[in-house]
């Protein structure tokens, strides 16, 4: 048979096997199941030698006129198993030697075969320096990448070339690769700082990347080291005896006795019941009791002066405690080293007190009257003779000039006033536990003394104290004083002047209407508000007030920018000057703002004067003393008592 013959075979029309007539067909596509090998015997290879191609059905070739995709298409279908066939060898291959490579890498390494450790001393004085040495080593059959150790000293240590990615107490050193079998060591440097006999952990850390594998592994071991003692000494000095209302002065001294330097140290006092504390050299950092020495270099030493005044009974001891150390993350002193000491209260053999009207204020102001009462007592039971009393003032913030002294003399070269056995015979003899009292009566200074903007902030101190000539050499009493000191602060309030005013001719706005206002026809007037502060800055000042249905807001505000707003739900003026500072309008300019306004008078108003501004409310608080302060105004007018050109009478409704 024929290549033709079996064409023909195969391309034989339905219609010509059933005896039909042949139907003109167009071209038909044949898909590769219909090569399919009629006999097994038959070659793949010779089935694939050639693609399908189209035919008419009389066999011959007919033009192909498909499209790339519909051949694609076709060729894809032809070959569809085979394809199959060798994405699933290719697959199958990949799958297989990636699980190969997988399993013989992971068998050539273990976490456990990379190793580190850290030598070094374990034990030493706080602040000493501690050499460590990280060395680490390679026992797997494959290469660490990206090694890097990292070494971590305790909290408080002080360490040098820190990298600020892991924090002030971590060092950090590259390695690099490490291939098999290989090792080395670093040696790492830091003093460490911690109280007595603590135990402080510093950790060694070796962090890698194993060849083949992407994670990165971390491998880490640790060193204790304990605080044999702590080489910064600290001495609390305190005198041998307090009097009680007598001040007196204490010193903490400190020695650094290593090589070390101690860096940030807080010393923390910790007063007991009835101190009251006065002054301190170098100033505390916080509060009363808290000092921040920013270096203590080795070998080196410092003190601390604190003077205050002790309250209690004879006999009494009275303990103070400091501890030092630095502050840790959470602010609190870690305490590397403290101390306490005591001391005993004597009852000098004679006290004296004072009150000011009464009572004990932290501040006056300006043109207040004080009377002054000092109170003596002799606490022994012996009379003592020829006693004098003093009451110094320091300050500028009396009027001396109104003193009212009933005995006494005043010193006014040293501000001092003296009462001895000559003035008073009482103090001729103080007989055994007798009393008596004293008195003088003096005003504060208005205006404050304010010459210059260094003018503030002023404080009179007033110090009382007793004496006597006769003190006893021997006995209980010997080692006893005699005397003591009552001294008291007074601060000074500032004085502060606030004004609300009318104006027509004078004011930075021109003002136009008739005056006298008529009965129908708009005037408008300026408001001012003035603040005058003398001694001390003031804060969060502020003035309110309403603006009367008689008034009319007109946005006009000057200086142009102030702080000044309207609210038109309620009429209110309001005004936000903040911070006044000391001296404004005295050795400073005035602090003011004004506004306008208009009014129409009605028939009802004639011959009166319209209302032009509700009072205004004034406060502020004073920066030094921490007085509020509050003022109310008068109410603003027609009238205009303080516009000096307006004329008598102008003020009032005409027809």
């Amino acid at each position: 048979m024929g290549i033709e013959d079996i064409k023909k075979g195969l391309f034989k029309n339905e219609n010509e096997e059933n005896g039909g007539p042949e139907q003109e067909k167009g071209p038909v596509f044949f898909h590769g199941e219909d090569f399919k090998p009629k006999e097994s015997g038959q070659s793949w290879i010779r089935e694939i030698k050639k693609e399908p191609s189209v035919v008419n059905r009389q066999g011959q070739s007919a033009k192909d006129d498909r499209s790339f995709l519909e051949k694609f298409y076709q060729w894809i279908i032809y070959y569809q198993k085979r394809i199959y066939a060798i994405l699933g060898m290719v697959i199958g291959v990949t799958l297989v030697g990636f699980l190969v490579i997988f399993f013989i890498g992971s068998a050539s390494f273990a976490k456990k075969d990379v190793l580190i450790s850290i030598d070094g001393s374990s034990r030493g004085d706080s602040g000493s320096e501690v050499s460590y040495i990280v060395s680490y080593q390679n026992k797997t059959k494959v290469v660490l990448h990206d090694a890097k150790i990292l070494i971590t000293f305790p909290e408080m240590s002080f360490v040098e070339n820190v990298s600020t990615e892991y924090g002030p107490y971590t060092r950090f050193q590259n390695v690099g690769d490490i291939f098999p079998g290989s090792k080395g060591g670093f040696e790492f440097k830091a003093r460490i700082f911690g109280t007595k006999d603590q135990k402080l952990i510093t950790t060694a850390k070796i962090r890698y990347r194993p060849e083949s594998i992407t994670s990165e592994f971390e491998n880490e071991t640790d060193i204790d080291f304990s605080i044999d003692s702590v080489p910064l000494a600290i001495n609390l000095n305190l005198p041998q005896r307090a009097v009680v209302g007598q001040p007196y002065v204490f010193n903490i001294d400190y020695t650094n006795q290593s090589d070390a330097e101690f860096k940030d140290m807080w010393f923390s006092v910790l007063y007991p019941a009835g101190f009251n504390f006065q002054i301190a050299s170098p100033t505390p950092s916080e509060g009363k009791s808290n000092w921040k020495i920013s270096s203590i270099a080795p070998r080196s030493d410092g003190s601390i002066s604190i003077s205050g005044i002790l309250s209690g009974t004879s006999g009494e001891s009275k303990v103070f405690q400091v501890k030092v150390g630095p502050k840790s993350e959470s602010n609190q002193i870690v305490e590397y080293v403290g101390a306490q000491s005591s001391m005993p209260i004597s009852q000098s053999l004679l006290v004296v007190s004072q009150k000011i009207n009464n009572g004990l204020p932290s501040s006056v102001s300006a043109g207040d009257s004080l009377k002054w009462n000092i109170h003596y007592k002799n606490t022994t039971d012996i009379g003592l003779n020829n006693a004098q009393i003093s009451a110094q003032f320091r300050g500028d913030v009396l009027d001396f000039s109104k003193l009212k002294l009933n005995q006494g003399y005043f010193d006014s070269q040293n501000n001092r006033i003296i009462w001895n056995a000559s003035d008073v015979s009482q103090l001729a003899l103080i007989g055994p536990s007798a009393e008596g009292d004293l008195s003088f009566s003096v005003s504060v200074k208005d205006p404050p003394p304010i010459f210059s903007v260094d003018d503030k902030d002023l404080i009179e101190n007033v110090s009382v104290s007793i004496t006597s000539a006769s003190m006893p050499s021997t006995g209980e009493l010997g080692n006893v004083p005699i005397g003591n000191v009552d001294s008291l602060d007074l601060k000074l309030n500032s004085k502060i002047v606030f004004v609300s005013k009318g104006l027509y001719f004078s004011g930075p706005f021109t003002n136009s209407g008739p005056i006298p206002p008529k009965v129908g026809q708009k005037t408008t007037f300026t408001i001012v508000w003035q603040i005058t502060n003398w001694s001390s800055d003031i804060n969060d000042a502020k003035v309110r007030a309403g603006l009367p249905s008689t008034a009319e807001w007109l946005g006009e505000v000057y200086p142009a920018g102030a702080p000044l707003s309207y609210d038109y739900s309620n009429g209110q003026v309001t005004w936000l000057p903040g911070l006044v500072e000391a001296g404004t309008g005295v050795v400073l300019p005035i602090e003011e703002v004004a506004f306008r306004v208009r009014i129409t008078p009605s028939i009802n108003q004639l011959r009166q004067a319209v209302a032009l501004l509700n009072q205004a409310l004034f406060s502020a608080q004073d920066s030094f003393t921490g007085r509020t302060y509050q003022t109310l105004s008068e109410a603003v007018n027609t009238a205009l008592k303080q516009d000096p050109r307006f004329p008598v009478g102008g003020g009032y409704v005409s027809q």
